[in-house]
């Protein structure tokens, strides 16, 4: 399935999201970063908000949604705040996962180019390409999520509290 870009409409009534989040496996530990890089799989969280409801849509389980109720179990007053710091919760966990896979490909990367600097390899140079094209993925989506960011931050939206604009 193809992703949408990130981003945020806003309508009469509630406001849009598209972000983009990923599908981790867990690494074995002997696992090499060339078995494991294929099976990181990017997805994406659809989310409508208005000023009393958040909800969220995902077509497959990427452990996000999990993660944000269970840390809203472990101090339920967080809930308090609102569906619009739940969403800020949601997006914080999305890009966190991305910058871990951000980090696991360059760490293939150095990997790749010690490797060159060791010994000829005639197929590095595809290699590399490939893995320089999904940190170029990333980067581009982590510019539209960024954008989006800054849209809900900035207040532009009226269905962000102005108390949540930092998160």
């Amino acid at each position: 399935d193809e992703l949408h870009f990130p981003k945020l409409e806003e309508f009469e009534s509630h406001v849009f999201l598209i972000v983009h989040g990923s599908l981790i496996p867990p690494r074995g530990p002997s696992q090499s970063l060339e078995d494991y890089i294929p099976q990181i799989r990017g997805s994406q969280l659809n989310i409508f908000l208005n000023h009393r409801v958040i909800i969220t849509h995902r077509a497959v389980d990427m452990g996000i949604v999990r993660r944000v109720q269970h840390m809203l179990a472990q101090n339920p007053r967080l809930a308090l705040r609102g569906p619009d710091f739940v969403a800020a919760q949601l997006i914080d966990v999305t890009v966190d996962d991305v910058l871990h896979i951000g980090n696991v490909i360059e760490e293939r990367l150095l990997e790749l180019e010690h490797t060159i600097l060791e010994r000829d390899v005639r197929d590095m140079a595809a290699r590399l390409m490939k893995y320089r094209r999904r940190v170029h993925l990333l980067r581009r989506a982590l510019g539209y999520q960024q954008g989006l960011c800054s849209r809900l931050a900035t207040g532009e939206s009226d269905f962000v509290n102005a108390d949540e604009t930092i998160y």
